[in-house]
């Protein structure tokens, strides 16, 4: 699952180079380290062995956050490029 998360990642930054053509260092940096958080914070068994990936969300207000500041990060490029 973490190699997938590591290929939704990449992908990403290729869908956000390429299609959306936005240039700015600052938009990867935060894509990155966001997308990077999410992942630590998802795979983090310490916190909630569910295997249901909904309850794991939701139940974790830390991975809700960064799931939201990501969403906003990502909309807010696509409507400044167009």
């Amino acid at each position: 699952m973490i190699n997938f998360a590591l290929a939704a990642i990449v992908l990403l930054n290729i869908h956000a180079y390429f299609v959306l053509n936005i240039t700015t260092p600052v938009f990867f940096v935060l894509l990155n380290l966001i997308s990077a958080s999410i992942m630590l914070l998802y795979f983090d068994d310490a916190t909630d062995n569910s295997d249901d990936p909904v309850t794991r969300v939701i139940g974790n207000k830390k991975l809700l956050f960064s799931l939201t500041v990501f969403v906003i990060l990502y909309f807010f490029e696509m409507v400044t490029k167009k």
